[in-house]
């Protein structure tokens, strides 16, 4: 119908024409007489576009007006009651807009809102169809990046079963020490998040950035029982030797001879012939994530926790922000509340 509305000929009888001749005599209204015009012009075999310059009106103005008389003739063409506002959706509408955001999701409002005109034929504000959206269980986020290779559901749920859950068993009854470990490098820079502030786009807080590409390298591993973080703080690449030098520190840290055992991804370095007879001589085991599983390491609960702490704020001198990442790691037993939350024994599956 929208195809035809734009390019068919109305092809009015006799009766039709005097109608609006007589309702343009008598009309004052210079809206009810575009109204009439979009018609009588559109007999005449004027395509919507040459209607829309003649008139100085919109395209879709020409086109709704169109589809009125067509659908409910002349007496819905010069109404004056705001029959057209729709202030609800239909149940089948809404089903058109929850499949088209499954198969498509909106960039934004505007896109939204030009779906709506286009497919319903009702115009909402941007506020208005933001309000739709959002009482139809769909939100504005970001979406979720996941790896593209990742192992099915099954893969994870038998890790989850069979390898962490006896690990934590065993960590529990205080037969060996089980802990998380990943290494993570931070670049000296700004963490810019969103924030709570005064509205108006001069009223924007403003906060610097480095140009420096130095960077900071974690080695870090978590007890999953204990909730204790053995770390180091350093600016050397992350490779074979420095996981060798990590080794050695949770067994220093974990000096009693139980066996400690580490749920760590599939690095390269950690499979290197010098780190795995390290790990052998400290009676340290590796038990390796199923590939491309950051969801199931506990550790990038932590990551995104320093994260946290780190956004919004400036620092100066590259001094300044490892201290503060320094800081973080040795006074980590401080946020044991918040911690205690965020190592929750709950996977997301992806």
């Amino acid at each position: 119908m929208k195809d035809e509305i734009i390019w068919f000929r109305i092809q009015l009888t006799n009766s039709q024409k005097e109608e609006l001749l007589n309702e343009e005599e008598k009309n004052k209204s210079a809206r009810l007489l575009k109204r009439i015009q979009i018609i009588k012009l559109k007999d005449q075999w004027y395509k919507n576009k040459e209607i829309k310059k003649i008139l100085n009106i919109s395209s879709e103005t020409c086109k709704k007006w169109i589809k009125i008389y067509i659908e409910e003739g002349l007496k819905w063409l010069l109404t004056t009651k705001n029959k057209w506002r729709v202030w609800v959706l239909t149940d089948e509408q809404k089903r058109i807009i929850l499949e088209r955001v499954k198969n498509q999701p909106f960039k934004d409002i505007k896109e939204a809102q030009d779906f709506i005109c286009k497919e319903f034929w009702v115009s909402f504000s941007k506020c208005r169809v933001g309000e739709l959206l959002k009482k139809n269980w769909i939100s504005y986020k970001k979406p979720s990046l996941v790896p593209w290779n990742r192992p099915d559901e099954e893969v994870q749920n038998n890790f989850i079963d069979n390898t962490y859950k006896p690990l934590l068993k065993e960590g529990e009854e205080n037969k060996k020490h089980v802990l998380f470990s990943d290494p993570t490098h931070k670049v000296y820079n700004t963490i810019t998040w969103s924030c709570w502030q005064l509205k108006w786009k001069e009223n924007t807080v403003k906060l610097s950035s480095n140009t420096w590409r130095r960077r900071i390298t974690i080695l870090w591993a978590i007890n999953i029982i204990t909730k204790k973080l053995t770390s180091i703080v350093t600016e050397s690449n992350c490779d074979a030797e420095a996981i060798k030098i990590e080794l050695q520190e949770l067994r220093n840290e974990y000096n009693d001879g139980k066996e400690i055992v580490l749920i760590l991804d599939n690095a390269r370095y950690h499979y290197a012939e010098i780190v795995r007879e390290e790990a052998k001589r400290l009676n340290i085991t590796f038990n390796f994530l199923p590939p491309y599983c950051p969801n199931l390491n506990l550790i990038e609960r932590v990551w995104k926790f320093l994260k946290k702490k780190l956004k919004n704020i400036y620092f100066p001198k590259f001094e300044n922000f490892y201290d503060k990442i320094l800081c973080f790691c040795q006074n980590f037993k401080d946020y044991e509340d918040e911690i205690n939350t965020l190592l929750g024994q709950k996977f997301q599956i992806i």
